[in-house]
């Protein structure tokens, strides 16, 4: 059933016109997939790229993008807007189309103790909280991916930190980030980032 309804995808709905979206995008159009575009911003980076391009706050005017979701076989959430993700869980039944995202993944991987106590839950190793000893890694609470990570050599700065920051050990070796796309059950790594962190 899942692979006749992939099958069936000819056109899709992308809620975001950044980054991300352009790299949704130009897969998507790779695979012979239509795009359609919602940014609330006239000016967002792919606005030309996608096929159509529907300017209108999704928070604001759900209704258009509840009527969007009628013409389209499925959604693509592709911002890190959280208000925004926020609010198309609170909708997601209201949709006449799927919505391609796992809103529980994206709120554990977002916030940075809750996927740590999830790896620890399951018995995947992770770095020591808090150590004694410099260098530490360093980061946000709740930022997406590596937005505001970085190494710390010294007590000093650590005393400059915001006490929500969470430090830990600093495991040398190649950082990357895993883009995995499943169906619930079955999952597999489709690509695979290599990160650079600030050092400095």
């Amino acid at each position: 059933m899942r692979q006749s309804w992939g099958a069936s995808l000819k056109t899709i709905c992308l809620v975001g016109g950044k980054l991300q979206g352009f790299e949704a995008a130009y897969l998507s159009k790779k695979a012979g997939i239509k795009v359609v575009l919602v940014d609330k911003n006239p000016q967002a980076l792919i606005r030309n790229y996608a096929d159509e391009f529907y300017c209108f706050d999704v928070i604001k005017e759900p209704e258009k993008l509840l009527d969007l979701s009628k013409k389209v076989d499925a959604i693509l959430p592709v911002n890190e807007n959280l208000a925004c993700i926020e609010f198309l869980n609170s909708i997601k039944k209201k949709f006449s189309c799927p919505v391609l995202f796992d809103f529980d993944a994206y709120r554990i991987s977002r916030d940075k103790k809750s996927s740590k106590d999830y790896f620890k839950s399951i018995g995947v190793p992770t770095p020591q909280d808090r150590p004694s000893e410099p260098p530490y890694f360093v980061k946000p609470p709740c930022e997406s991916s590596s937005v505001g990570a970085r190494i710390i050599y010294d007590n000093e700065e650590l005393g400059t930190l915001e006490p929500d920051m969470l430090v830990e050990e600093y495991v040398e070796g190649e950082v990357v980030s895993l883009e995995v796309i499943g169906d619930g059950s079955n999952f597999a790594v489709v690509k695979e980032t290599q990160v650079h962190i600030d050092e400095t």
